[in-house]
């Protein structure tokens, strides 16, 4: 053969090789896939998500590789399957547990035993994401189907979202689907009902669970009087039916029974089956009652039922073994003192193994609560515990003096329990009492446990049920410390306000009971107790200490260093609380001081002193909170900060604790704020020591001088005031707190209150003896039409949450209109921007009612003017309405967009959920285009305007959401808008999902998700930012990026939960070639160039848009294809078309081709690779050989 044939045959094999190499990895592919069809989870539990054995409702069996169905519905089984003239409930057997097996549809005819029953044991099968759900009516079919066996050919089928799960009937999105999977492999999955929480498995013979002891009393009052002793199981299911005899029912073990297989241990050591305790009768002679009568079975408890009266209180302790059956019936009735076991529990349709060895013991006092038994060992018929059971954990006091008793507070043992684990055992005055704990020593004086003599090592011996141990190292002294005295005093005994008391240069004399004498310097040692100091008490104060348990005293005293700077609250401010988790905000001022490099945020500062001593919350600190309420308290403090304003929240993580629980705020003198490195960036802080460990300290000068009592004047739904507390007695406010008087006391009919002619002195439960006076403002007058008619009329005031009024007339003198005397000077307006109106003069004429006559004109002020009819948002000329008293003038404005080139528009790139936390949020991006300056992330921004009203969400605005309660707020963050959505409102099924999973059950299951179709942001929608982030506040002072406003309507509509589309207009010019590319001839094997192509698109809120095409976007160009080619854009959902031309390329020889594609390339790739090892192999041979 020649070189160049042996070389063709060499490549023809290397390609023929290639193929069949591709062809067994498809078929290794195909395999695989089909062996991932749809099955069941292993393990996957039966009961569960509130339709639980208990409930009567149903069981779930949950699917593995099964699409989510999307949409939520009932009637599975009547659905079509991939078998002609079947429903997928002719492909689902189940099977009882008396070994019945029908199909779903067959079970749907079979009703409950019961005469006259009409319920169904299959009511139908209902589909929630990938679980199947077996609606079950009769009592006793709730835990009786054992087996489920999903047959070939079941249709699994995928709808659009939405659905009723408890409807029979599928909806037309499931019924009409053509998305589903075929089930491509039969599997059948068991499950044991006589387990609490019955899993499914493959195997039919497999132990599902595990029973074992529960903690639990264990007497049962009987109403004859005989005593029962009874044992929960936890593990086991409810056994349904209530009968005696457990102990006579075969067990797991041939040839024994339960009875066989349960010990039963007694307070002297006898230990003995229950068969065996059967046998055993009372002492006296003639005595025929048993020890034990028989076990009885409540539920998930065996109750072993007792006649001779010496074993009322003689069994301590129980061992169960592993092979001690659990039965469970069908619900026959009966009571455990006189029912013999009922056929469903003889037929032992349904059984469980105890599974592994277990013991428990009780103590013969109160309710004689199980535990888990100690460890023991039985020697000669006796059982006893095992030695080293016992172990010290903890310590109790160690040091004592002659004469002193021995004090077990806080003595903590470990012992080791018969399953081989550990416990741990606090000893109590109780346990003492019964016989539990013993102690003995040598050291112990006669008759009673005080030490004698003195020692550096005393040992006590600690008997527990038995069981010895030795605490050792324990100290008896003979001398101590009998007085101390003060040699130096600290270094500072003057501080200022807020400063924490230092004993440092502190230094002791000592003297002993035998009157030996010693010096001691202060240092931080636990044998230094220091007192607290009231660092916000003026003047003179003794703190008690103590050394070593001997007490002293050092005298302080706290001044106001410097009266000029320091924090105030805020008072009345619209700051009032975090609406989007409905907690508390408390703001403050700096006086005096600017505080620079301050953090944006600190967790947890209510663990350092100065914050959380001097913080009350409903007249108790934080920490008396926590040890009243647990749970329910206020979990930490948070302090934002931002300029000269910081704002302290108080964190209400139990939701049984939010704002409307919190009546009073009360800070002491002393508090002080705290600054560090920014708490975004550190772990909330447990600790004090956690705090200066993450470099927390007190802001310097940021100390409050003052006691402030804050009232919460709550209106609801979140809303309301943190007021100064008025002076109470007896709970309510004091008759000398408010004084309230008008220097004038004359008015003309519609004429406003003269604010600065009211005078209000009040006295505030903070301060309680001095009367401030404070000014009127226009938001404190609650009846500001009191001189709507003449006659005697009342103003009335509202301060600090409460209302007072003063008398004035009203005379018959009206206003008869108001008319402009002066124009403003500025009448012009930057769009986007307030127009400023000073300059304008508006006098007011007035008219005596009775004569008729107009009075001479008087100039208003130009505090009681207001301004309407205008929207600085909309360009061109205006209307402005000038108002006073209900009259009113006009003139005429003109708003122009002087700063185009300034402005925001809408990014419909983003995508609608917001992922970066556990909250499915809608989220829109803007453009901020010309603004060169930061942003920042904002919360509560709904109380702003130009937000909540301009957002609409299938035509309702956020403001009208939020009172819905569908939404709760909205954020910015960088240049994305975020909506808050509560509830059922939600952009897609995941999102519904998450939002239910957090609501703490506020979304039921028959609750319908709503989704999102779509947006509209308005024209007008204004972007805001202010100096620092705002995480937590909403004292922030946030300004409008001027200019960046939407100036015309957009309309988002969202693409099946996953990102937004601005919909096009309707017509067949909402998408068209705005420009042709540059280049529209090609050569072949030249590549597709977009540049110069442009699209234009009308959009349906009226919009339009020149768009720049990506290369992405473009389809079929094939640079191997002469002729004439039609191009497709595809843009947002729309496309267009247009032509350009390929030309044949005559001198250049053909190539394989572009389009023969990444597998041909690949497998030629391959061919030539094994073709040249080939050849080379062969000319390597032929020159070994000499050729």
């Amino acid at each position: 053969m020649s070189n160049s044939k042996r070389t063709w045959v060499l490549t023809f094999g290397a390609l023929l090789l290639s193929a069949m190499l591709f062809l067994f990895l498809g078929i290794t592919y195909a395999t695989r896939a089909a062996a991932e069809g749809i099955t069941f989870k292993e393990g996957g539990q039966s009961y569960g998500i509130g339709y639980d054995v208990d409930n009567n409702r149903c069981f779930r069996l949950e699917l593995v590789n099964a699409a989510d169905a999307k949409t939520a519905y009932g009637g599975f089984c009547t659905l079509p399957s991939a078998v002609d003239g079947k429903t997928n409930g002719d492909l689902i057997l189940l099977t009882g547990k008396n070994g019945t097996e029908k199909s779903v549809t067959e079970w749907k005819k079979t009703v409950g035993t019961k005469d006259g029953d009409t319920d169904k044991y299959i009511r139908h099968i209902a589909v929630y994401g990938n679980i199947l759900h077996f609606i079950t009516d009769t009592k006793e079919a709730q835990n009786y189907f054992t087996k489920v066996t999903i047959e070939e050919g079941v249709r699994w089928y995928i709808g659009n979202g939405g659905g009723n799960f408890w409807d029979g009937t599928p909806p037309t999105d499931i019924a009409d689907s053509q998305t589903y999977q075929d089930v491509n492999a039969s599997f059948t999955a068991y499950r044991n009902v006589a387990s609490a929480k019955a899993t499914w498995t493959a195997q039919s013979d497999a132990e599902v669970g595990a029973i074992t002891g529960g903690v639990s009393a264990s007497y049962v009052n009987d109403p004859a009087g005989k005593p029962h002793v009874s044992l929960t199981l936890d593990g086991a299911a409810d056994a349904r039916s209530v009968y005696k005899g457990f102990e006579t029912l075969p067990s797991a073990k041939s040839g024994k029974t339960n009875g066989d297989l349960i010990w039963l241990l007694g307070k002297d050591g006898k230990i003995k089956t229950v068969n065996e305790w059967k046998q055993e009768h009372g002492t006296k002679a003639g005595d025929t009652d048993q020890y034990i009568r028989h076990i009885g079975v409540y539920g998930n408890r065996i109750i072993f039922v007792i006649d001779a009266k010496e074993a009322q209180d003689y069994f301590v302790g129980v061992t169960v073994d592993a092979d001690v059956l659990w039965y469970v019936g069908t619900g026959d009735g009966g009571n455990f003192w006189a029912s013999d076991p009922p056929e469903s529990i003889t037929s032992a349709q349904n059984t469980l193994r105890v599974g592994k060895d277990f013991s428990m013991f009780r103590p013969l006092s109160g309710d004689a609560v199980w535990g888990i038994m100690p460890k023991y060992e039985i020697a000669d018929g006796k059982w006893a515990y095992a030695s080293n059971v016992v172990q010290i954990k903890s310590n109790p006091k160690m040091e004592y003096r002659a004469g002193e008793t021995f004090d077990y507070q806080g003595l903590e043992l470990t012992v080791k329990l018969n399953d081989g684990s550990l416990k741990s055992v606090k000893i109590t005055a109780d346990s003492i009492a019964y016989g539990h704990i013993t102690f003995d020593s040598d050291a112990f004086n006669d008759g009673d446990m005080s030490f004698k003599g003195s020692s550096d090592n005393v040992a006590v011996t600690i008997n527990y049920m038995g069981c010895e141990t030795v605490l050792e190292g324990i100290k008896v002294a003979d001398e101590w410390i009998e007085s101390v005295k003060i040699l130096k005093s600290p270094n500072k005994l003057i501080y200022d306000i807020g400063e924490l008391f230092e004993a440092t240069g502190l230094q002791l004399e000592i003297k002993t009971n035998k009157g030996t004498l010693s010096t001691v310097d202060y240092s931080d040692s636990s044998s230094f107790i220091l007192g607290k100091m009231d660092n916000g008490r003026i003047g003179k104060q003794v703190i008690e200490c103590s050394y070593e348990g001997v007490a002293f005293t050092v005298e302080v005293t706290v001044e106001n260093k410097n009266p000029q700077t320091g924090i105030e609250i805020d008072f009345d401010s619209e700051t009032y609380c975090n609406s989007e988790y409905s907690i508390p905000l408390i703001p403050f001022k700096f006086v005096g001081f600017n505080p620079q490099n301050l953090p944006n945020i600190l967790w947890g500062i209510d663990k350092m002193t100065n914050v959380g001593d001097k913080i009350l919350i409903n007249g108790k600190t934080l920490a008396e909170m926590r040890a009243e309420f647990g749970s329910q308290t206020p979990a930490r403090l948070t302090i934002n900060y931002s300029g000269t304003t910081a704002s302290l929240e108080i964190s209400l993580d139990d939701p049984n604790w939010k704002i409307d629980k919190i009546e009073t705020v009360e800070f002491l003198p002393g508090f002080t704020l705290i600054t560090a490195a920014d708490g975004h960036t550190i772990p909330e802080p447990q600790t004090e020591e956690d705090c200066l460990g993450y470099g927390y300290k007190y802001l310097e000068n940021a100390v409050l001088k003052n006691r402030v009592i804050l009232y919460n004047a709550s209106t609801g739904n979140n809303q309301g005031k943190w007021v100064r507390q008025l002076k109470t007695d007896n709970g309510t406010v004091a008759e000398d707190a408010v004084t309230l008087t008008a220097n004038k006391t004359e008015y003309r009919v519609n004429e406003p209150a003269s604010l600065n002619d009211l005078i209000l002195k009040v006295k505030y439960e903070d301060d309680r003896d001095n009367l401030i006076t404070i000014p009127v403002t226009e938001n404190m007058i609650v009846n500001p039409d009191f001189s709507a008619t003449a006659g005697e009329k009342e103003i009335i005031v509202r301060v600090s949450g409460h209302e007072f009024s003063v008398s004035v007339t009203v005379k018959s003198t009206v206003l008869d209109s108001i008319e402009i005397a002066k124009q403003p000077n500025n009448l012009v307006g930057n769009l986007g921007r307030e127009l400023d109106f000073s300059g304008i003069e508006v006098n007011a004429i007035w008219k005596d009612e009775v004569s008729g006559e107009l009075l001479t004109p008087e100039k208003i002020a130009d505090e009681y003017l207001t301004f309407t009819g205008y929207d600085p948002y909309r360009a061109g000329k205006q209307t402005v309405t000038v108002n006073y008293a209900g009259k009113s003038d006009e003139f005429e404005v003109e708003f122009k967009d002087l700063n185009p080139e300034l402005n925001l528009s809408i990014n419909v790139s983003g995508y609608a959920n917001y992922e970066s936390t556990t909250h499915h949020d809608l989220v829109f991006y803007v453009n901020l285009n010309g603004y060169t300056g930061n942003t920042k992330a904002l919360t509560n921004l709904e109380r702003f305007d130009n937000i909540a009203d301009y957002i609409l969400i299938d035509g309702k605005s956020v403001t009208e959401l939020m009172k819905e309660g569908l939404c709760s707020g909205v954020r910015f963050w960088s240049n994305c808008v975020i909506i808050l959505l509560n509830g059922v409102l939600q952009p897609n099924q995941e999102a519904f999902d998450a939002a239910k999973a957090r609501s703490n059950g506020a979304i039921t299951d028959d609750m319908k998700p709503v989704f999102i179709k779509e947006i509209t942001i308005k024209a007008g929608f204004q972007y805001y930012t202010a100096e620092a982030d705002n995480w937590g506040g909403n004292n922030f002072d946030y300004e409008k990026i001027e200019g960046c406003f939407l100036r015309e309507d957009v309309i988002l509509e969202n693409m099946s939960g996953l990102r937004w589309r601005r919909p096009f207009a309707e017509g067949n010019d909402a998408l068209t070639v705005n420009t042709m590319p540059d280049k529209v001839v090609y050569q072949k094997g030249e590549y597709f160039d977009i540049t110069g192509l442009t699209l234009k698109a009308k959009y349906k809120d009226g919009g339009e848009e020149v768009v720049t095409v990506a290369d992405s976007w473009i389809e079929g160009f094939d640079m191997n294809k002469a002729g004439e080619q039609t191009i497709t854009v595809s843009y947002n959902g729309g496309k267009v078309t247009f032509k350009v031309t390929v030309e044949d390329v005559t001198d250049t020889a053909a190539g394989c081709g572009s389009n023969i594609g990444t597998t041909a390339l690949t497998c030629s790739s391959l061919a030539i690779g094994l073709a040249m090892f080939f050849m080379m192999f062969r000319r390597k041979h032929k020159t070994d050989r000499g050729m």
